[in-house]
C-alpha cells in the first residue's frame, strides 16, 4: 500500500512537471507567419464556401432603414453625423434606447463606397466575421501559452475555425443589421488579443499595444453595449493567471491591469448618459415589457440552449431529416472521447485552470442577456449570442485537442490524437454543411423583399394620383428570416438611395408596428380602407407566390353592405378524428358579414379557482393560406365556470379575408374529455363593437396608421348606443410606446386594460371626448380606445377600433 501511494505522488508529480512545461515560444517565425497565412486562406474559403452564397441578395428588414439612414448622413452637410453621436440610436425612442454611433458610420462608409449595392455591405458583414474569427485564434494561442497548457498553435486553429464557421452565425454575418454583434464582437476580440499580447512586448511596444486594446474596447462600446463585459473578464483572466500567493494579491494586481479598462468604461456611461439621458436603456415600452421575465421564469430562457446545441434552422432543416442524428451522433462520441481523456489523458491543473476562467467568461456573456436571451427554432435571436461561441469555441479546442498523454502508451497516444481529428473535422463539415442551409432563408428573403419593390413600384405607375397601396399584409419573416415588422421600413425601401424617384408617400400602412406572428390585424380600419375603394388599392404579399396580390377582389368587401340578415344556422358534430369537434354552416354565408363565432361551452368538471385556458378554432380548411400563415384563430374560456360563451374573433385572422365565403369550422378539444360544446352561432358584431372616430379637424391621418395632431385638443366623436345595456362609455389613454394588442393578443378587448395611462367615464352613450395636450406626459406613440359601459360600471361588449396617435413622435428629418 505504502509503495502503491509512493508510485501515485510521483505519477502526479510527472502529469504536474508535465502540465508547467513551457509551451513553444509564442513568437512566429517565418514559418509560422506561412502557417498562419494559409490558414487564414483556408478560413476565408470554408467561410466564403458557407455564407458566401448571400453576397449579392438584397437588402431585408432592418438593413433598409439604416441604409436610407446613411444616405442622409452623407447628403445632409454633416448634421445627421452629429446627431448620430449626441443622441440615441437612429434619433428614434419609439421601440429602444440605444446608443451605437458607430454602426451608422459603418453603414455610410458603405454606403459612399457601395451606394445602393448590397454587395459592399455584405463583403463588410463578412470581413466583421472574418476577422473576429482570426482574433479568436490570437486569443486562444495567448490563452494556452499563458496558462502553460500544450499545443498552443494547434487549440488557436481549432478554436478560430469552429468559429468561424459556427450555423450560429448566419443571422450576423448576412444579416447587414447583425454587424451590430459582429462589428462589436469583432472590436472585443481584438482589444482581448491585444490585451494578452502585453505581457510580452517590449515597453514602447507594451504601449501603443495598450493603447490600441483601449482604442478598440471603445470602438466595441460604440458598436454594441454588451462590450461592457470586457474589463470584468480581463479582470477574471488576470486573477486566473495570477501567479500571486494569495487571492487578495491577486485580486489586487487583477484590479491593476483591468484599471484602465474600467476607466474607458466609466467614461463611456458619462457619454451615453449625456447623448441619452439613460446609463443603461435598452427596449422600452411594449416591445421591452414582452422581453421581461421574472427570476422565477427565467428557467423558461433555459430551453432555448438546446438550439445552441443543434444549430439549424427547422423551417429548412426539419428535424425529422439527419442533421439532428448527426449531432446527436457527434454529442455521444465525444462523451465517449471525454471519459477516455479524463481516464488515460487527465486534465491538468493548468488546463483546469484555463477552463474555469473561459466558463467565468462565458458567464459574464450570458449574465445580461438573461431578459433578451432567446434562440427560435428558426435562430432567429442567435445574433445575441455571437459573442459567447467564441468562448465555447476556445473551451471546445481546449478539451478537444489531446493533453500530455504522459500516462498513455504510443497506441493508445495514437488513437487518442485520431479520435480528436476526426471529431474536429466531422463537427466542422456539419457545421458548414448546416450553416450553408442556414444561410438560405436570408437569401429566400432578399429575394421576397427585391420583388415586393418592384412590383409596388409597377403598382404605383398605373395607379390615378390621388390614389394611394395599402399594404395590407407584409410578413415578419420567411423561414425565420427577418422581413418587415414596421411601416419605416417600407417606407426606406420604397425611398433613395433604393429607389428613385421617392414613392415612400403613395404606400400606407394599417398599423405602424407588425406584429403578425399570428397574422391578426385590426380589422376595423381594414374593412374601411377595402370599403374606399375609390382612394386606396388594397393588397398583400402572398409568400407562396412572390407576388402582389389584390384583397379586394378575394375578399369581396367594397362599397356595398354584406347581407347579415340571413346568417345561416351551425350545426355541432362530432369530427372523424378523437377530440375533434365540427361546427358546419347550413349553407355557405359570405366572410365579410361575419366578425365573431360564439360558441357556447359546457365544463362538466369546473375548477375551484378561476384560470384561463385556450381553444383553437380552425376555419376554411379546404384552402390552403400563404406560406406562413395561419386559417385559425385562438380564444380564452375559464376553467371554473360550468357554462359560458367563447367568442373567437374571426376577422382579426388575415386568412380570413383570403376567400369570400365559407361553410366549415373546427375545434380541437383533445383529451378534455369534460368539455363539451352544446351549440355555435355566426356574429355580424352590430351589437358588440361601438363606435370611436377622430375628428379630422383636429388629427389627419399618415401613411404608418397613426394620426398626428393638428390643432390641441384632440376630438373624438364615440357611439356605444347599438351596444343592449350600455349607458356609459370609458376611455383609455395607453401609456407611451405601448400597445392594447399585446396584452391579450386582440383588437378586441372583452375587458379595460391593467396597463392604461389613463380611463375615465363620460355619460351617455353618444357623445364626443376631447384630449389635451397636457394628458400626453412624453412625446411618444399612445393609442385610445372605448368600451361600453352597463350602470353597474361592467364592460358590455368589446373595445371600439382603437386609434394610434403620434405625439411628436418620429425623429427629426423623418416625420410624417
Amino acid at each position: 500500500m505504502h509503495i502503491d501511494a509512493q508510485r501515485k505522488d510521483l505519477l502526479d508529480k510527472l502529469h504536474q512537471a508535465a502540465d508547467d512545461a513551457q509551451p513553444p515560444n509564442s513568437k512566429l517565425g517565418w514559418r509560422g507567419v506561412v502557417a498562419t497565412v494559409a490558414f487564414a486562406a483556408i478560413l476565408l474559403a470554408l467561410m466564403h464556401f458557407e455564407f458566401g452564397g448571400a453576397l449579392n441578395s438584397y437588402f431585408t428588414s432592418d438593413d433598409l432603414n439604416h441604409v436610407t439612414y446613411a444616405y442622409r448622413m452623407l447628403h445632409d452637410n454633416g448634421e445627421l453625423l452629429a446627431r448620430t453621436f449626441s443622441t440615441v440610436w437612429m434619433q428614434d425612442t419609439s421601440v429602444e434606447i440605444f446608443y451605437r454611433p458607430l454602426i451608422e458610420v459603418s453603414f455610410a462608409v458603405d454606403q459612399y463606397f457601395s451606394g445602393a449595392n448590397p454587395l459592399g455591405y455584405h463583403i463588410s458583414n463578412f470581413l466583421y466575421s472574418f476577422i473576429g474569427a482570426m482574433a479568436v485564434l490570437s486569443i486562444a494561442r495567448s490563452l494556452a501559452e499563458r496558462f502553460k497548457v500544450l499545443h498552443v498553435e494547434i487549440i488557436g486553429y481549432v478554436a478560430a475555425l469552429l468559429f468561424a464557421v459556427s450555423p450560429l452565425h448566419t443571422e450576423v454575418t448576412t444579416w447587414l443589421i447583425g454587424r451590430v454583434d459582429g462589428l462589436s464582437t469583432m472590436f472585443f476580440l481584438l482589444s482581448f488579443a491585444l490585451f494578452l499580447k502585453l505581457p510580452l512586448q517590449s515597453n514602447a511596444v507594451k504601449h501603443i499595444a495598450g493603447l490600441a486594446s483601449l482604442v478598440a474596447f471603445a470602438l466595441a462600446l460604440l458598436c454594441k453595449e454588451m462590450a461592457a463585459s470586457l474589463p470584468l473578464v480581463l479582470f477574471s483572466c488576470s486573477f486566473f493567471m495570477s501567479k500571486e500567493s494569495t487571492n487578495s494579491k491577486k485580486m489586487r494586481s487583477a484590479a491593476v491591469e483591468s484599471a484602465p479598462y474600467f476607466a474607458v468604461l466609466a467614461v463611456y456611461f458619462l457619454i451615453r448618459y449625456w447623448a441619452t439621458g439613460a446609463f443603461l436603456g435598452g427596449y422600452v415600452g411594449a416591445v421591452g415589457e414582452a422581453n421581461i421575465l421574472s427570476f422565477e421564469t427565467l428557467w423558461y430562457r433555459l430551453v432555448h440552449f438546446w438550439k445552441v446545441a443543434f444549430p439549424f434552422n427547422e423551417e429548412v432543416v426539419k428535424r425529422t431529416g439527419g442533421f439532428e442524428d448527426a449531432f446527436r451522433l457527434f454529442y455521444v462520441i465525444f462523451g465517449f472521447y471525454l471519459v477516455v481523456r479524463i481516464r488515460f489523458d487527465r486534465f491538468g491543473a493548468n488546463q483546469l485552470k484555463l477552463i474555469g476562467f473561459l466558463s467565468s467568461w462565458l458567464v459574464l456573456q450570458l449574465l445580461p442577456l438573461y431578459q433578451v436571451f432567446m434562440i427560435h427554432n428558426t435562430l432567429a435571436g442567435s445574433r445575441l449570442f455571437y459573442l459567447s461561441t467564441a468562448v465555447i469555441s476556445i473551451i471546445a479546442a481546449v478539451v478537444l485537442v489531446p493533453g500530455t498523454q504522459s500516462a498513455m502508451n504510443p497506441t493508445q497516444k495514437r488513437a487518442l490524437n485520431a479520435s480528436a481529428a476526426v471529431l474536429f473535422a466531422f463537427l466542422s463539415g456539419l457545421f458548414i454543411v448546416v450553416g450553408r442551409l442556414n444561410n438560405e432563408c436570408w437569401i429566400v428573403a432578399a429575394t421576397h423583399v427585391e420583388e415586393l419593390q418592384s412590383q409596388l413600384n409597377s403598382a404605383i405607375a398605373t395607379l390615378p394620383e390621388k390614389k394611394k397601396i395599402l399594404l395590407a399584409y407584409a410578413p415578419i419573416q420567411v423561414l425565420g428570416a427577418h422581413m418587415f415588422n414596421r411601416y419605416y421600413l417600407i417606407q426606406s425601401m420604397l425611398s433613395p438611395p433604393l429607389l428613385t424617384p421617392d414613392q415612400s408617400k403613395r404606400v400606407c400602412v394599417l398599423e405602424p408596428r407588425f406584429y403578425t406572428y399570428d397574422h391578426f390585424i385590426p380589422s376595423g380600419p381594414l374593412r374601411k380602407k377595402l370599403a374606399d375603394s375609390d382612394n386606396f388599392e388594397t393588397v398583400f404579399w402572398d409568400t407562396s407566390t412572390l407576388r402582389l396580390t389584390n384583397l379586394s377582389a378575394l375578399s369581396g368587401i367594397d362599397s356595398s353592405s354584406a347581407n347579415t340578415a340571413g346568417l345561416p344556422q351551425l350545426v355541432v358534430q362530432p369530427g372523424k378524428l378523437p377530440g375533434m369537434i365540427d361546427i358546419v354552416a347550413k349553407q355557405y354565408f359570405e366572410n365579410r358579414a361575419v366578425k365573431f363565432v360564439d360558441v357556447d361551452l359546457e365544463n362538466s368538471e369546473p375548477k375551484s379557482n378561476s384560470s384561463k385556458d385556450v381553444l383553437v378554432l380552425a376555419f376554411d380548411e379546404s384552402r390552403q393560406p400563404p406560406k406562413g400563415m395561419d386559417n385559425w384563430c385562438q380564444a380564452d374560456y375559464d376553467q371554473s365556470l360550468k357554462f359560458q360563451t367563447v367568442r373567437f374573433p374571426v376577422d382579426e385572422k388575415f386568412a380570413w379575408y383570403l376567400s369570400k365565403e365559407t361553410r366549415d369550422f373546427r375545434v380541437y378539444l383533445g383529451e378534455r374529455k369534460n368539455l363539451r360544446i352544446v351549440a355555435a352561432r355566426l356574429n355580424d358584431g352590430k351589437t358588440l363593437i361601438p363606435s370611436l372616430e377622430a375628428s379630422l379637424l383636429t388629427v389627419r391621418e399618415c401613411n404608418d396608421g397613426v394620426r398626428r395632431p393638428i390643432a390641441f385638443p384632440l376630438r373624438f366623436e364615440y357611439d356605444v348606443s347599438n351596444i343592449p345595456g350600455a349607458v356609459n362609455c370609458l376611455f383609455e389613454l395607453s401609456r407611451p410606446r405601448s400597445m392594447f394588442q399585446l396584452e391579450n393578443f386582440t383588437y378586441r378587448d372583452v375587458r379595460p386594460s391593467k396597463k392604461a395611462l389613463k380611463s375615465w367615464t363620460h355619460a351617455g352613450t353618444t357623445g364626443s371626448v376631447e384630449v389635451d395636450r397636457g394628458m400626453f406626459p412624453e412625446d411618444a406613440c399612445y393609442q385610445i380606445r372605448a368600451f361600453a359601459l352597463r350602470a353597474d360600471g361592467s364592460v358590455c361588449g368589446v373595445s371600439t377600433d382603437f386609434i394610434d396617435l403620434g405625439i411628436n413622435d418620429r425623429p427629426k428629418g423623418q416625420e410624417l
